[in-house]
């Protein structure tokens, strides 16, 4: 009593007492939390995985589209075309000289027509199927992307809880409120105290 103190002074630290029953509760909350948080991972990892597995299988169905043109399908339209064409050359010939009739020699250049128009189709089609292969699988991916964020969301928050439960408020520091001095002590070094005890008194030093 009559020591002179500074507002926000330290004036007395108080020592919290967890029950038993608290501390069980608390520990079985962080049981769970850890629980939760690797099942958060587990599920994460699988979406990763996942979303690793569709990146590479986007990538192959980009490379299989490039291709498209050097595929068995339009390989074989091409060499049919060719064909055609040395033999629509050779009928222009026959039909400048006389040797074949006009219809024979459109009949040739009508087939040369539907088989390049054939090959055109075709790849179209391909190119369209991957296209939509590809749109099918960024529709995954971000799927995926959306998953994993709120994953991660779900293990900070768990992190979170768990923080907070490792932080238990053992102590308490009462400061002084203003600049005064110590009037009256009513507690003693290692005494127990209530909740709303009157501690310590604290005075203006002008009074």
């Amino acid at each position: 009593e009559g020591q002179v103190v500074k507002a926000g002074e330290p004036l007395v630290k108080i020592k919290g007492k967890v029950a038993d029953n608290e501390k069980r509760q608390n520990e079985q909350t962080k049981e769970q939390v850890s629980i939760n948080q690797s099942s958060f991972k587990r599920e994460k990892e699988e979406k990763v995985e996942k979303k690793n597995k569709i990146t590479q299988k986007i990538a192959e169905k980009k490379e299989e589209m490039k291709e498209i043109e050097n595929s068995y399908e339009i390989i074989n339209l091409q060499s049919q075309i060719e064909a055609k064409e040395e033999t629509v050359t050779s009928n222009e010939e026959l039909f400048k000289a006389g040797a074949l009739a006009e219809n024979e020699y459109n009949k040739a250049k009508e087939e040369l027509r539907l088989l390049k128009e054939q090959k055109q189709n075709q790849i179209k089609v391909q190119k369209e199927k991957y296209e939509n292969e590809i749109k099918d699988l960024m529709d995954q991916l971000k799927a995926c992307d959306s998953l994993i964020k709120g994953y991660d969301e779900k293990i900070a928050m768990e992190e979170t809880r768990l923080t907070t439960l490792n932080t238990e408020k053992s102590e308490e520091v009462v400061t002084s409120p203003i600049d005064g001095i110590i009037y009256e002590m009513n507690i003693a070094k290692g005494a127990s105290t209530l909740l709303h005890d009157k501690l310590i008194s604290v005075v203006p030093d002008n009074i």
